[in-house]
């Protein structure tokens, strides 16, 4: 009696198309792209654009929501920014429209306008 070759030999696994890719989780281990999407709840293309933008380690597997790298109390507006930095600088007097240039780039109209606000700040005092 005769056998077949493929009743006696296992056959290999027919694998096509490349191994994934992946990734350090941190606590969570190496995950490629679709885990990360399921652990995540976000899509396969969000876990690309994480990626491409350099997010590491546990922030790759967090949730839409959560923000545990967000920095507490850090100033990250432009326009608050730039109050800060001419707050510090004119702290109990009337800057000019120059000074105010100077102090941070503007237009002309820009720095009336703030101007006019740090009048208005003086006066409430």
């Amino acid at each position: 009696m005769r056998l077949s070759p493929s009743l006696g030999l296992p056959t290999k696994p027919n694998r096509c198309g490349r191994v994934p890719q992946t990734f350090d989780c941190g606590r969570h281990g190496h995950l490629s792209r679709r885990q990360i999407a399921l652990m995540a709840g976000i899509s396969y293309h969000a876990v690309c654009v994480r990626l491409s933008s350099g997010w590491k380690g546990a922030q790759l597997c967090q949730k839409p929501g959560d923000r545990p790298n967000a920095k507490r109390g850090e100033i990250r507006l432009p326009t608050i920014l730039a109050a800060v930095k001419l707050a510090r600088r004119f702290r109990d007097r009337l800057p000019s429209v120059e000074e105010i240039r100077r102090a941070k780039p503007m237009s002309q109209a820009a720095a009336i306008r703030w101007r006019q606000a740090i009048r208005v700040a003086l006066e409430d005092e």
